[in-house]
Parts: structure tokens; sequence; C-alpha cells
């Protein structure tokens, strides 16, 4: 089947919840229950009015909701990971879907399991099960043992016997609810739907308080019904969650063609919250294969580190960083034939094979030097720690060769590796620190190493690093103080690069970049997970963000689109509750003061359209741009200028509405007197949002509001003008002594939210 076809299928698959929640949301039901009320009691123009604008919502989010995922399946499908399939002497490429029972699977280091299965064969095959178990301690497997979906092979390579497919197998029956589609909201989506959520109970109060009122005044009901649907309209946020949809999908789609993939929308949100970002020194802050510098020798063996270590890679089909750079110089080669084996993984920080060789059993260790300090004499561990350090001090590396003869380990020599800095790393991690996010080096590599390349990328705070024995030594309460203390860490094992993310998340959100299969279960502790694209298979598909180019340069830009993002979506919130405030402050008065709400449904749809959904458009097709801070409260930014905003609006509006009523204008006009104070006083707002959130200028975008707003200015005067226009719209032209009172009234309201607005301006967040 077509990737095309695919994708449709999956959204097929996804149309009946994705419909449902749009239809049988509260916003709709509510509006579409007063729209229904409207209808039965004989008001079909405002009924024909809510009900219009609600289906067009549905319509709008299903379509919107649809495109995101569609967009989003797209986006994935450069993230899919194909497995080698052996059939017979041939080897074939697969998908995880067309894996079946009885398929033979050829698989190696950093591998996810795709299926459950049988080794049939191994080279020093060890797996993580923790995805599935919790459990961190990897195992080793020989033939005959079973191994499941979701493990990380985090050693050696094998094959293996397909025995159920994934949809068949334990991680398939564990996952087969989570993978139904849910919608997920962001943080941001969350408290935008626990205040819409308090304005449902706002208005549930307000309308009782309506109905009795009016009961008690002997009024009819379909009174009642319009004046709680136009409150309705006015107080519940009925597009902000689409809108914030919109956003993310936009974020991503934009990411995309900057070579950042997500591998969820609300990862667009995620990357401008992130406080502490944890990176890997191999292939984050250096290149990722290291380069052969030059081999040191110790002292002279019967055999030469050429044989020896062409040998151990032959042997133990390594697939790492450090084994291609070996292989670079050091051919694979079967020298020395092997009959046991032990290869590399994190937690040993070494690999081994073991052959025969003139009746004699010999065994070629090679990894962290530190690791053997304990089977060398004096002499040679000295050597070591002298090399380690005048190496370290240069960015360079050893990988330690010894051999094994007769239970006594002789140190042959050291090959010397280097990583140069990726280009433009310094500028990269300035940028990210003076945002003010702390930046943790994690790192395999000894300290010297380590903290000379953090020293050379920029990291701030403490550059020397912390290794995993003295962390080893720490109870809890001073390891907390050393993760805060210390910026670079070195030979750190990875359940002890959990524990430093799990600390780091207790102070802020982190976010963990990472590309060997050692930083996977890393990558699913942190609240944010980046994997390079080019690093491996089962980390790259845990991962939040898929660095496509490899380039950790791309995260600085991740976080601008996911900042311009944000603060588009802070300016139409804004609008939103300017709207919504006036809603609640009008209603009080009017009920205070004894006198109906003064606006009708028709008068707040034509308005929402005008101040809501012609913002909403441009802003969406080019977000502004701001310098965001850390930990900055989404309603405490959006909600005081926007409350504050409505509480001038009210207060135009409510004394326009009553000085018109004092000068002998009739009810009609002095409703259309506050619809003018309503519209022209938001349009001011929308106008102004801008500088008071502390967006960048954008004197094009300001242009092409003000074109919009005075079209729509228009359209509504001449409209007014015209009868069958006007009684549709629910509009009322004014003698010239009204738009006199409307004048000097917007003069005076447009001068309090300047100062409003450059107050806001102003401030500190």
């Amino acid at each position: 089947m077509s990737g095309k076809n695919n994708y449709y299928k999956s959204i097929l698959k996804d149309l009946g919840p994705i419909i449902w929640r749009n239809v049988f949301s509260l916003v709709v039901i509510i509006i579409g229950g007063l729209s229904l009320a409207l209808f039965y009691l004989g008001d079909a123009r405002d009924a024909l009015f809510l009900g219009v604008v609600i289906v067009v919502n549905v319509l709008v989010g299903i379509v919107q909701e649809l495109r995101a995922k569609l967009a989003l399946e797209k986006l994935q499908a450069l993230n899919r990971v194909s497995y080698k399939k052996l059939t017979g002497d041939e080897i074939q490429e697969v998908w995880p879907e067309q894996i079946q029972k009885g398929d033979t699977l050829q698989l190696s280091l950093g591998d996810q399991v795709p299926a459950d299965g049988t080794v049939q064969q191994t080279s020093g095959l060890e797996v993580n099960e923790s995805l599935l178990t919790g459990e961190s301690t990897n195992i080793s497997k020989k033939p005959g043992d079973s191994v499941y979906a979701g493990s990380a092979i985090v050693a050696g390579q094998t094959t293996v016997k397909v025995t159920k497919a994934l949809n068949d197998s334990f991680l398939g029956s564990m996952t087969a609810d989570i993978k139904k589609y849910s919608f997920s909201p962001s943080p941001i989506q969350k408290s935008l739907l626990r205040f819409i959520q308090i304005m449902v109970l706002v208005l549930i109060g307000m309308s009782v308080v309506i109905l009795i009122r009016n009961y008690l005044n002997h009024q009819a009901l379909l009174g009642s019904v319009r004046e709680i649907a136009a409150l309705a309209a006015t107080v519940i946020a009925e597009g902000l969650i689409l809108v914030s949809t919109l956003l993310f999908s936009y974020g991503a789609v934009r990411l995309s063609r900057k070579k950042i993939l997500l591998q969820q929308i609300n990862a667009t949100e995620e990357l401008g919250q992130v406080e502490y970002l944890c990176v890997d020194k191999t292939g984050t802050l250096t290149e990722n294969i290291p380069k052969f510098a030059e081999f040191i020798k110790y002292q002279k063996t019967i055999f030469t580190d050429k044989e020896l270590i062409s040998s151990y890679l032959f042997a133990t089909g390594q697939t790492s960083a450090t084994a291609q750079a070996l292989a670079g110089h050091y051919e694979p080669k079967e020298i020395l034939k092997a009959n046991g084996l032990e290869p590399f993984s994190s937690n040993r920080k070494y690999g081994s094979a073991t052959f025969e060789q003139n009746k004699g059993v010999y065994s070629v260790y090679v990894g962290a030097a530190e690791k053997f300090y304990n089977r060398l004499d004096k002499d040679a561990v000295n050597w070591l720690q002298t090399n380690a350090k005048e190496l370290g001090v240069q960015a360079k590396r050893l990988v330690f060769v010894g051999l094994e003869q007769n239970k006594k380990l002789l140190l042959v020599g050291v090959v010397v590796l280097e990583n140069p800095l990726k280009d433009g790393v310094v500028e990269i991690v300035q940028v990210l620190q003076k945002r003010g996010i702390k930046l943790k080096v994690i790192s395999g590599d000894g300290a010297e190493t380590t903290q000379a390349i953090a020293m050379a990328a920029g990291i701030a705070n403490n550059p020397r690093a912390i290794e995993s024995q003295a962390l080893d030594k720490l109870n809890d309460v001073e390891f907390t103080q050393a993760v805060a203390a210390n910026s670079v860490f070195a030979r750190i094992s990875p359940e002890q690069k959990q524990r430093i993310i799990a600390e780091c998340h207790n102070r802020g959100f982190v976010a963990m970049v990472g590309d060997g299969a050692n930083d996977a279960m890393a990558i699913k502790r942190a609240d944010m997970g980046v994997a390079m694209y080019d690093g491996a298979a089962v980390t790259r598909q845990i991962a939040d963000v898929v660095l496509l180019n490899n380039n950790f340069a791309g995260l600085p830009k991740a976080i601008a689109v996911s900042d311009s993002v944000i603060t588009t979506l802070e300016l139409i919130a804004t609008v939103f509750f300017a709207r919504i405030g006036i809603g609640l402050f009008l209603f009080t008065a009017s009920t205070i003061m004894g006198f109906a709400y003064p606006l009708s449904p028709r008068n707040i749809t034509i308005m929402n359209w005008f101040i809501v959904g012609l913002p909403v458009i441009v802003w969406s097709f080019w977000p502004r741009d701001r310098q965001r801070r850390l930990r900055e409260s989404f309603l405490g930014r959006t909600l005081p200028f926007g409350f504050i905003s409505a509480a001038l609006i009210s207060v135009a509006v409510l004394a326009g509405y009553m000085i018109a009523q004092r000068m002998g204008l009739t009810t009609a006009q002095g409703q259309m007197v506050a619809v003018w104070l309503f519209l022209l006083g938001c349009v001011d707002v929308v106008m102004l949002v801008p500088r008071g959130l502390q967006t960048k200028p954008n004197k094009k975008q300001d242009r092409m509001l003000h074109l919009i707003f005075e079209g729509a200015a228009v359209t509504t005067f001449v409209g007014s003008l015209v009868p069958p226009v006007a009684r549709f719209f629910d509009l009322t032209p004014l003698p010239f002594i009204g738009y006199a009172l409307v004048l000097p009234l917007l003069i005076v309201l447009m001068s309090f939210e300047f100062m409003v607005a450059k107050w806001f301006e102003n401030r500190k967040n």
C-alpha cells in the first residue's frame, strides 16, 4: 500500500472520534441548544446567526484537526524505521507493519525490537527492557531466549525469528488502548479549557439570574433566552481551543521546513518551556563519529595492537561510533579467531573478546581505562592517568587496549580519539544560556575530556566535571545539591543519567538531547526528548523532537518558532478575554441597575467576526514575535490586559447607553451607541494588544489590520442605513446627535486604552 493511502487510512480510522469531539463539545451543546431554543420560540434570525456560527466552528474544527493530523502523519513518515528481513541469502527492507509471524530479522546495536521473537543467533546480545518493565538492567540473551517488542538492543547483534507480530505481542496488547486516537491538550490548552469551564459555570449562574429576574418582572421567555444567548456568545470562547490547535500545527509544519520533526503537535509549546537542557557530549556538542588520532604504545606483547583491535572488531561486530572510528584505522579482520566475546555496553564501559592461540587462551579488552585500574600494576595506572589528563586537556580521549594472558592483564597501550566541536556550538550555547536555560553535559567519557569540551563550548556554571564514582558516594540530599551545583558529569551510566534528569525535572521543565541507545531511557524520562536522526533507531522513536539534519543548532530555531506561536496565541487569547470581560461587566452592571443586556445575539455575532475572527486570521498567517522569558504564566500575561481593557470598554458602553436614553434616543438607538463603542473599543484593543504584550513591531501587519477594521466600520455604517440589511443584522441608524455622542466617548476610551497598553509595555515580567 502506498504511503499516501496509509495516511488517509489512518485518518479515516480516527474520523469518528474527531467528529464526536468537535460536535459534542460543551461549547457546541450550549450555543447550539440556545439556537434551537430561539428557533422554537419564534426568533428565527437570532437562531440562524447563532446556528451558523456554531456550525461553521464545528466544520472548521473538524477540517483543521484532520489537516493537522494528516500533516503530522506525513512528518512522522520521515522518521519511520525499517528492518532487515532475511529471506534465504537475501536481505529485504521491511516496515514494522509488514513483519509477520515466522519472519527472520537481523537486529543490531541501537535497534528497537519490532515484534516478539526467539533469538536464533547472537554475538554478545544484550537488551534493555525498561520500556516494558521499568527495570533498567541490561539482560544478556543467548540462542533460544525470548525477546519482546519494545526492547532496546544495547550491545551485540542477533537474528530473531518472529513468534508474534506487533499487534499480537505483549507491547501491542499493552498499548492497544493508548494508540487509539485521543485529544491530549497541552499545558496552555489545559489552562484555557479550565477557564472555559469556569465561564460555563458563570454563564449558568447568570442565566439563572436572568430567568428569575425576568419572571418576577413578567417578561416573555423569548426575551430571557435572547439575553442568555447574547451573553453566551460573549463570554464563551468558542474558537480559542481550535485556534491553539491550528497554531501548534502551523508550528510543527514550519519546523519541519527547518529539518526539525515534531512527533506530537504539543511539542511546539513545550519547546518554549525548556529550563534545563541536558546534552550528551558526543554527537551533540561534538561531531558524532570520533576521529582516530594515534596509538600510544605502553609495552610490547606477543600480539600487536593491529592484531588485537582488528580481531576484536571483527568478533564483536560493533556498530557504535567508537567502533566505527577504530575500524577506520584498524580494518576488522579475523586475524585471531574468537571463541568468546563480551560486546561493549554503556553499563560496563568496555568490551572483550577471547581467543586461543598457540595452545594459550588470551583475551583482549577495549574500553574505559579506569575500569581496569584495579587489575594493573602501579606504573601502568600512573601512565594511564598521566596520558588521560594530558589528552583530556586537549579535548581528546583515550581508549584502553589490554591483553589478558594467564589471568594477568597487561596494558598494551591506548588509542587516542578526538571529537571536534560541531560548527556553531559556541554561539548556540550562548543563545540558550542568554535565554536562561541551564545546560548540563552528561557524558560517558572521562572527566578531563568532557570538561575540556564543555569549557570549549562555553557551558556556564561550574565547568569542573563530577564523575560517576563521586556521585555514587552521595546520599539523596547531596546528590540533589551536586546536580544543582554542577554542569558537567563524566563517566555517567544510563541509570545515573536518568537520575540526573529526574533531579532537573524536580526543579523545572527539562529536555534531554541524545543519539545513542544508552540515551533512550533518559530521553523517555525527560519532559521533552530530542534525538538526532542519525542516532539509534530506538532513541528517535521515543523522542518528542527529532533533528533531521543532526544539528544541535536546530534547537534555538525551534525555540524561536515556539515563542512566535505562543506569542500569537497570547494576542488572540487577550482579545477573547477582553470580549469575555465586557460580557461579564455589562451583565453585572445591567443587573444591578435594572435594565436589559444592551446587546443582541446578532450584534455580538457580527462583532465577533470583526474583533475576533479577522485578527485571528491575520495573526495566524503572520505570527508575531517577542523575546519570551522562562516560567511565564499564559493566563497571567493575557487575562490582566484583557480584563482591564474590558472594564474600560464596559464603562464607555454603559455611559453611552445611559446618556443616549437621557438625551431622548430610543432604546434601539441606545443599543446602537453601545454597539459602536463596543466594536470600536475592541478594535482599538486589537491594535494595542501587540504593544501591551511587548511583541516586536510589525508595521506591515498593523497597516493590514487598519485597512480591515476601516472596511469593517464602513460596512457596519452603510449596513445600518440600508433597511433590509439593518433589520437582518439588528442594526439601527443613528441621528447626528448619536454619532456626536459616540465620538467624544470613543476618544476618551482610546486615550485610557493607550495608557494601559503603554503601562503593560513598560512593565517587567
